[in-house]
């Protein structure tokens, strides 16, 4: 599969299952990331998909490579806090899976 496609695939999927677990914002206060939580979510699947075992190394190839597909990507900083606080929804979404591939 074209990594293209594969990013689009990856993309609809975690949009679909944030959707269904994240039923009211998850900020109080604060400005708000540029960068949504699927998007990162769905860098974070294809970079570790693609052996990419750092957020640093993550966000670097797609500032490389695919800037245009998401052009609100900002510092290292920012982008390693966002991660963080999204852990509670990705370990959600791996369960979600898992019991999927289970029934199967």
């Amino acid at each position: 599969m074209p990594q293209d496609e594969f990013i689009i695939k990856t993309y609809l999927m975690v949009d679909a299952l944030y959707n269904q677990l994240v039923q009211k914002p998850l900020r109080q206060g604060g400005f708000a990331p540029k960068l949504s939580d699927c998007e990162l979510i769905c860098m974070e699947i294809v970079g570790e998909f693609l052996g990419m075992d750092t957020d640093k190394k993550i966000l670097q190839y797609f500032k490389q490579h695919w800037q245009n597909w998401f052009p609100n990507l900002g510092s290292y900083p920012n982008f390693a806090k966002q991660c963080a606080n999204l852990y509670w929804v990705k370990q959600q979404m791996h369960q979600k899976i898992t019991a999927n591939w289970c029934e199967q």
